[in-house]
């Protein structure tokens, strides 16, 4: 395994919407090379990732020479992911890290990744396609949106090619090029906040937040809005609050939710358990009985997903919808009669 690290007189520049939440040092951009798309058999063969440091950019590239180096690879990986609490991909919802996790699997270890933010850019930038007007919304699309033009000229299919062809040959040129694609990859992903400038800021939020009032004062629990789940009749989400070293862990839980808030490490977890109704339409949807919870309905008008509202006693969560956006949203009342 090869490892290459570069240092560039730059910054990585985020909106100050993420800025105020996020602790920019401990960010870092993640891509990946695989080689091919079946988590089970296709192995990692490079890891690229830069992050700030002593304001500079650094982008380091984890390169397996050979498939088998990937075991070494991903345990230097997951050593240097311990400095970072946010990940920044592009698609890495789907593809990165689940690949990257499901690897890990095949190799017996671990990346523990509870409570850390990942954002995953596709994801906002796909809400915003009418603005946007792209025939696509493949990385180097939007690049060209942003008026980025870059050396490297394969894709990743054809990075494939070329690594087949490296692993025989271990051709410099070879290396070169398949290096040169994660690392434009990385480097204009930690560019792309600037499509931002053609979107409608003021009708978008990267980030929420939760403010509440303790014994030790105002504390506020951010979180991303995108970073949440529904699987098994549990809504979950996670997120940061100020670091407090000298507050030990507070654990919540009836059998509606669960809240644990790690103050040292200033993050907690949250989950509710999900009931699920009928429409006329035959149309599930999935909601709370804030009465069964015993919270007051107004501190859920922060967590609410696209096409949900509370409506008398009950948080309405229809998450029939790919991608919604939890946000600041609470629809009338006669819309949802409409809709029941």
């Amino acid at each position: 395994m090869k490892i290459i690290t570069k240092r560039i007189d730059d910054a990585l520049i985020i909106p100050k919407s993420i800025s105020d939440f996020m602790t920019i040092s401990r960010a870092c951009v993640i891509d990946i090379e695989t080689l091919g798309l079946n988590r089970k058999f296709h192995q990692i063969i490079l890891i690229g990732y830069l992050f700030e440091e002593n304001n500079e950019l650094v982008i380091k590239q984890l390169f397996a020479e050979k498939p088998g180096d990937e075991g070494a690879l991903l345990k230097t990986f997951i050593e240097d992911m311990g400095m970072f609490d946010t990940f920044i991909t592009y698609n890495g919802a789907a593809f990165d890290i689940p690949f990257i996790l499901a690897r890990l699997k095949e190799h017996v270890l671990t990346w523990c990744i509870d409570g850390c933010i990942h954002m995953d850019l596709l994801l906002y930038i796909r809400k915003y396609q009418e603005y946007l007007k792209l025939d696509n919304y493949r990385l180097k699309t939007v690049e060209g949106l942003l008026g980025i033009i870059r050396s490297d000229t394969i894709s990743g299919r054809e990075s494939v090619k070329l690594y087949k062809s490296y692993t025989k040959s271990k051709t410099p040129e070879l290396e070169e090029k398949i290096l040169l694609h994660n690392y434009e990859d990385i480097y204009y992903l930690s560019k792309l906040f600037n499509v931002f400038e053609h979107l409608p800021l003021k009708d978008y939020s990267f980030v929420s937040k939760i403010s509440s009032s303790s014994s030790i004062g105002d504390l506020e629990f951010f979180y991303n809005p995108y970073d949440f789940s529904i699987s098994e009749g549990k809504l979950r989400f996670s997120g940061r609050t100020k670091r407090l070293p000298a507050l030990k862990e507070e654990l919540h839980y009836n059998p509606c939710f669960y809240f644990k808030w790690t103050p040292a490490k200033g993050i907690f977890e949250f989950q509710l358990t999900l009931l699920t109704g009928k429409l006329p339409s035959k149309r599930k949807y999935n909601y709370v009985d804030l009465h069964e919870l015993s919270i007051e309905a107004e501190a859920f008008k922060l967590l609410l997903v696209d096409n949900s509202c509370i409506y008398q006693n009950f948080l309405i969560v229809d998450c029939q919808l790919p991608g919604s956006l939890i946000a600041i949203i609470e629809l009338k009342k006669q819309i949802l009669e409409r809709l029941l």
